[in-house]
């Protein structure tokens, strides 16, 4: 399981809401919370 950067809610790996950043992929809930990290990563990426 992976958790979502967005809202913190655990995810799994099979998600098909998921992006990637530099070597990272994050997965996440929903296509809401993809786009909130889609339109600012810099703030959830760490």
């Amino acid at each position: 399981m992976e958790k979502d950067v967005v809202c913190g809610m655990e995810v799994a790996k099979t998600s098909e809401y998921k992006s990637a950043v530099k070597d990272k992929t994050f997965f996440f809930c929903s296509t809401e919370c993809k786009a909130k990290f889609d339109a600012n990563p810099i703030k959830y990426a760490r």
